[in-house]
């Protein structure tokens, strides 16, 4: 009994032993010998003692080779050629020799077994050529009669492809002679394995992952061992090279359903891709799949690779505003990258609403309007026509907004046969109908990507000329011929009168083009001479007193926290007593390097901190340490040196988005640093040119018409702020006098009490009381300044003792539009004074 308490049994048989020498190998517990009369494994009791075979050799009938393999080898040898027959041997040691050709063949005991198998490794020969099998042992000596083993030579004719990615699993195709010969085989490229997957006239291989410098490649031979033998493609080298970048990605829009042709396309080395996919994952957890892959075009450039879009699983749920996915690719299936700084948009699959589709009948160039929604989200959509088995597209496809207009084309219709329009003629009224309708059924079909929607069925109708009766062709012909004739007398005399028109027009023109030109040289040198820039008046109306510079404090507080009026770090917390000793613990722990440099990692590395958190944080930090700047500066130095040596180590390709997101809390850290250091430069050196730069431009701008509500001017500095419509206007030099100015209280600053202004006939109300101001208020400093809103304009002519009070409002110029009230029309103003 065993551990199991089971029972082993060995049930044999002597009579199964088929050969003399199986027979004498079994154990001598199973007393089973070989008897010579009846040429069989028996029983020792059942056989006599001299029809037994005595000694430890079955001469009779002697060893038989059946097979030998493998047939060919190299010359160099180091082939295990196989033996298979039958009394062999009864042991190993009862072989004595095997030869090749009259060579010796080294004996293995490894692969040998009793009786029926002996394997030998050959040797190395000078010249191919073939020779007999011959295995010599205790039993007996025997030929192998039915093949020749062929000593040969093998070459390697070709190498594909021979420029490879390093990440491996590309497979390579090897083609040559007798590569198939001997019985091991290797594959060497550049000094690094490839895996066999299929040997035969052509061997076939996948290379394994190499190291190559970023950028760079590995060259090296490409070869190939069999046995003892090695043979090398001598024509070419075989090269791994780096990952292709990628430098862009177009489109970046896809669908639900995918199939979007995408283009990604970067510097070089994209045809030494062999096989490509790509898939999304989610932008928050990169670990969340959002599709399968999806299979790339073979690439035939070098500098891009065309991709289908993937299509995502349909449980991802897709909001109407399209949701963003990060690109991951996976090459000659065996590595996968994530394409960093590369997204795709993912909207819904196109919808049609099929409210205004039914029963829908269109002749030849006719549009086809078909409503739906997300039409415009992604381009490439079209439209497939099809009917009697064939197809055709729309003869011209235009998509706005959501709408898709499609001219149905010509070759839809096909002329009626004779049959038809004969039976059509039968059945309709020949004294009232002149004309046949043909009408065919097709179907319309929206595909985008790999969207296609249901089709939908409409009615194709063309009307054709019924057949007249031979007569009346006749007479039409002649009659036709008679009109031919007068219409080409007619042509030539009009064509004649017309090349004496085109003469006098051609004069016409070259006086007219005359015209045009002087005027065009007027009207430029009267706009330049508008807008050459009066330094009178301009430093007339300056003075360094009167720019508008912050104070440090609201100039940092206002750069630091961006759109907040009340900020918190100029009031102290409530109950700021109960933990005023944890405050003084936490500032001496602000000024130790190491726990501030670990405190910015730690807030850095957290996902929960948003962008304005950490803008908060960096722009508390640089307010908390501005007593000591030079610490402030160590602390900068620091973080930049451990954010740089971070994004190279990581991913080099990251380095050209180094301090331009200000996604760290470093990136926020040194912008607030450079705004602490530039006030000075901005105060002392840099402001006052600024200013009198924005003056000047003002100025500029306010000698033509400014549209009160969206801002565009006549001479707006870029083409997108001009003036649409050409406003005529004309100056108005009006006098104003300051009455009482109760918003002045700085003696230090006084206004002018009178003064003259330039105002132009289309200025509104507001626009004119900010000219008055601009003027009256040239020495005042801008803080200090009123606005349009607080003074009132009353306009009075000489010599009248009433007076108008000026202010905005709208009145209509035609039945669709309105126009604030301009200083040419200040009468139209409801509240006189």
């Amino acid at each position: 009994l065993n551990p199991n308490n089971t029972v082993q049994l060995v049930v044999y048989s002597c009579q199964k032993v088929q050969d003399c020498s199986t027979c004498k190998g079994l154990d001598s517990t199973f007393q089973c010998t070989w008897c010579l009369s009846r040429r069989e494994c028996s029983l020792t009791n059942r056989c006599s003692l001299s029809d037994q075979v005595q000694e430890d050799k079955c001469s009779e009938p002697g060893p038989v080779i059946n097979k030998i393999y493998p047939l060919v080898g190299p010359v160099q040898g180091g082939t295990l050629l196989t033996l298979e027959g039958v009394d062999l041997s009864i042991k190993f040691s009862d072989i004595r020799n095997i030869t090749v050709g009259g060579i010796i063949c080294e004996l293995q005991e490894t692969g040998y077994k009793v009786s029926t198998r002996v394997t030998c490794k050959t040797r190395e020969v000078q010249m191919p050529f073939g020779g007999r099998v011959m295995l010599s042992s205790v039993n007996g000596r025997t030929e192998y009669l039915a093949d020749e083993f062929q000593y040969q030579e093998a070459s390697i004719t070709n190498v594909l492809p021979r420029i490879v990615l390093k990440t491996g699993g590309t497979n390579i195709t090897i083609t040559g002679e007798q590569l198939n010969m001997g019985t091991s085989l290797q594959v060497s490229l550049a000094g690094y394995p490839c895996d066999i997957t299929s040997q035969g006239e052509t061997v076939v291989c996948q290379t394994t992952p190499v190291e190559v410098d970023s950028g760079g490649q590995l060259e090296g031979p490409a070869s190939v061992t069999i046995d003892q033998a090695v043979y090398s493609f001598k024509t070419a080298s075989f090269i791994y090279i780096d990952i292709p970048d990628v430098n862009s990605v177009k489109p970046i829009e896809s669908i639900v359903e995918g199939g979007i042709n995408m283009t990604f396309t970067g510097n070089r080395g994209f045809t030494s891709i062999t096989s490509a996919q790509i898939y999304l994952v989610d932008t928050s957890d990169r670990k969340t799949r959002l599709s399968d892959n999806a299979q790339c075009y073979p690439v035939t450039n070098d500098i891009f690779v065309v991709c289908n879009s993937p299509k995502l699983y349909s449980s991802v749920d897709i909001p109407d505003t399209g949701k963003l996915a990060n690109i991951f690719w996976v090459l000659e299936n065996s590595y996968e990258a994530l394409l960093s700084g590369y997204t795709v948009y993912v909207y819904p699959n196109p919808t049609i609403n099929l409210d205004n589709m039914a029963d829908l009948s269109v002749a030849a160039g006719e549009p086809i309007f078909i409503r739906g929604n997300y039409f415009d989200r992604v381009q490439g959509i079209e439209v497939i026509l099809s009917y009697e088995d064939q197809t055709a597209s729309c003869a011209e496809l235009e998509v706005f907004g959501q709408i898709i207009t499609c001219v149905l084309p010509d070759l839809l219709a096909t002329p009626p046969t004779e049959d038809t329009v004969s039976r059509r003629r039968r059945a309709s009224d020949s004294d009232s109908d002149s004309k046949s309708t043909i009408k065919k059924d097709f179907e319309i079909t929206v595909k985008l990507g790999n969207y296609q929607s249901d089709p939908i069925k409409a009615e194709f109708i063309q009307e054709v000329p019924v057949e007249a009766n031979i007569i009346g062709i006749v007479g039409a012909c002649v009659a036709g011929g008679v009109v031919v004739l007068i219409l080409m007398a007619a042509v030539c005399l009009l064509h004649k009168r017309r090349l004496q028109q085109k003469k006098q027009f051609k004069h016409l023109m070259f006086h007219e083009m005359e015209k045009i030109e002087i005027r065009l040289a007027e009207e430029c040198k009267q706009v330049f001479t508008e807008l050459q820039t009066d330094l009178a008046d301009l430093n007339s109306d300056f003075s360094p007193a009167t720019i508008p510079y912050h104070s440090f404090d609201e100039y940092a507080l206002k750069i630091l926290f961006p759109g907040q009026e009340d900020y918190p770090v100029l009031h102290d917390p409530p109950d700021i007593a109960s933990y005023e000793d944890s405050l003084t613990v936490f500032e001496k722990l602000v000024k130790q390097e190491q726990f501030l440099l670990t405190l910015v990692e730690t807030l850095d590395s957290q996902r929960q901190v948003s962008k304005r958190d950490k803008s908060n944080i960096a722009a508390l930090m640089i307010v908390s340490l501005m007593d000591d700047m030079s610490y402030t500066t160590l602390i900068l130095r620091r973080l930049l040196s451990k954010l740089i040596t971070d994004t190279v180590t990581s991913d080099l390709r990251r380095v050209k988005l180094l301090l331009r997101r200000s996604e760290h809390i470093t990136e926020k850290y040194l912008s607030n640093w450079l705004t602490f250091n530039f006030y000075s430069f901005l105060r002392d050196s840099a402001g006052q040119p600024l200013y009198v730069l924005y003056r000047a431009i003002k100025q500029q701008i306010e000698k033509g018409p400014v549209d009160y509500i969206t801002g565009n001017a006549r001479y707006a500095l870029h083409e997108k702020n001009l003036l649409s419509k050409i406003t005529d206007f004309k100056k108005l030099n009006v006098m104003v006098y300051l009455e009482d100015d109760p918003y002045l209280n700085d003696t230090a600053h006084t206004p002018l009490k009178s003064c003259q202004v330039s105002l132009l006939s289309c200025d509104t109300i507001s626009q004119a009381k900010g000219k008055i101001i601009d003027a009256m208020y040239r020495t005042v400093p801008d803080s200090l300044k009123p606005t349009p809103n607080d003074v009132d304009v009353d306009w009075k002519k000489a010599g009248s003792s009433s007076s108008l009070r000026l202010v905005d409002m709208l009145h209509p110029t035609q039945v669709s539009s309105l126009r604030l009230v301009d200083m040419l029309h200040p009468t139209q103003v409801s509240s006189l004074r």
